[in-house]
């Protein structure tokens, strides 16, 4: 991650706009927690995940501290770790639901993809941490950020294509995580 933006190069710290602009990743964050259903604990964890990114990128681009900045990253790449994750697996068990496949029960044999899902998904969190402790792979972030992201988001209009085909009245919980996450997607993108 480049450790100065264009706002720090010009007046140097604290960097004001990049500062108040992370206050909106804050929000985002506390707005799903309050929409996120409390009995989805993986929902709650890759909000709070965002919030925690907002104030690690808030403390960063003000006082531009080594410690802030691991609250601002690290974070962003776990949540869009399971937001991938989370997204991908709900796929996986509606198109077992519209195929007529039940996931298996414990004890039978299971279908491997909600498994592989998961551990690419970990796998992926693992590497991309340990590349951002790494000074000359920080300038990889982007793409660390941008793939599982872009899974996230390519999974949202594939539930939202599905449905609205479909004209499914049973999936209003993707539907309404796939709003939730586009605008914060978008508002993410966009503050940063």
């Amino acid at each position: 991650m480049d450790p100065v933006f264009c706002e720090g190069r010009l007046w140097g710290y604290p960097e004001y706009v990049n500062s108040l602009s992370s206050l909106i990743i804050c929000f985002f964050g506390l707005l799903g927690l309050y929409r996120c259903p409390k009995q989805n604990l993986f929902g709650v964890v890759v909000f709070a995940m965002i919030f925690v990114s907002g104030c690690g990128s808030v403390g960063y681009h003000w006082t531009g501290s080594e410690f802030w900045k691991y609250f601002d990253g690290n974070p962003m790449i776990i949540a869009a770790s399971l937001a991938a994750l989370f997204t991908c697996d709900e796929l996986i068990r509606v198109r077992a639901d519209r195929a007529g496949h039940e996931l298996p029960a414990v004890g039978s044999r299971p279908s491997p993809w909600p498994a592989v899902n998961a551990i690419f998904w970990s796998a992926f969190a693992m590497v991309t941490l340990y590349m951002d402790l790494r000074p000359e792979l920080q300038k990889y972030f982007p793409i660390s950020f941008g793939l599982p992201a872009c899974a996230f988001l390519a999974a949202i209009l594939y539930a939202g294509y599905v449905t609205h085909k479909e004209k499914l009245r049973d999936d209003w919980k993707i539907i309404s995580y796939a709003k939730l996450g586009i605008v914060m997607s978008l508002t993410a993108a966009t503050a940063w």
